[in-house]
Parts: C-alpha cells; structure tokens; sequence
C-alpha cells in the first residue's frame, strides 16, 4: 500500500468514526476502491520489432510457489505478439497475483525469433509489490541487447 492509499483510508476511517459510526459496524462493509484492491501489470514493447513476452505469475507468494514457478513457468498472461510501440494491460485483484516474472521473452522478425530475453528476477507481493501498484515490463533494445526492465510504481527493480 503506497502512502497515498493509506492516507486516504486513515481519513475515510476518521469521518466515519467522527460522524458516530462504530468499529463494529464498519466490519461487515467492503468497500471496494478500484485501483486500491488491485494490481495493474503493463507490458510495454519499446523496440523495432515484434515481441512474444513470457510473463509468468502465480497466485501465492511463497517460496515453494516461486521454485514451482521457475522450474514449470505457473500461469502465463495471455499477451500475444506485441507490435513495436504496443502496450498491453492486466489487472489483478490482489489476492490473485502472489508473485510474478518475465521468462525468455522472444524478440521476433517474419523469419521467426532472432533474439531471447533473460529472465527477470521473480517479484513477490509484500515484499516487491502490493495493492494499488502498477508492475511494468518494458522491453527494450534490439537482437543481441534485447531486454526487459522491471518496475513498480515506475522505480526500476530489475
């Protein structure tokens, strides 16, 4: 949760307890803030040519998840072949998205895949990122510099 979520909750709770209301009623009320209960994943495609991003994630965070994940790859989001410039994005409730990570992303021409990604360092929920993030994958450079950056919130982490 960024600053500004727990700000603006720290001041919904001071309104409504000044205005009479009682811890106990508040219990049974889900408030539902969009953007604030979500994760927003954007893959960006910031090169001349075609891109086939691998981005694996799974629902929990754990360890034993991100060891099953690296070695069988989890789920993968449905993106598709990028066109140069394309931006595609995701949005997650938060409990869905536990951990998350590009894997070999492919940089592709009409003849076929001509350069592999490395794999980014697998990012955990609580620890890399929480409710109300954005979690970028920017894919840059071309053939042998072809790459992806990581950030959330827009600080680079990988």
């Amino acid at each position: 949760m960024n600053r500004r979520h727990a700000v603006l909750a720290m001041g919904c709770a001071m309104f409504l307890l000044a205005s009479g209301c009682s811890l106990d009623a508040l219990e049974s009320i889900n408030i539902d803030i969009p953007g604030f209960t979500t994760i927003r994943v954007e893959i960006y495609n910031d090169t001349d040519w075609y891109v086939v991003p691998d981005i694996r994630f799974d629902d929990d965070s754990g360890s034993w998840s991100a060891f099953v994940a690296g070695l069988f790859g989890g789920e993968s989001l449905s993106a598709g072949e990028l066109e140069p410039g394309e931006i595609v994005e995701f949005t997650f409730d938060c409990d869905d998205l536990g951990l998350i990570f590009s894997d070999a992303a492919e940089q592709r021409d009409a003849l076929g895949t001509f350069a592999t990604a490395a794999s980014s360092e697998i990012l955990r929920r609580d620890e890399d990122f929480g409710c109300g993030d954005r979690i970028t994958f920017q894919f840059i450079g071309d053939g042998d510099t072809f790459g992806v950056v990581v950030a959330v919130n827009g600080l680079i982490v990988d």
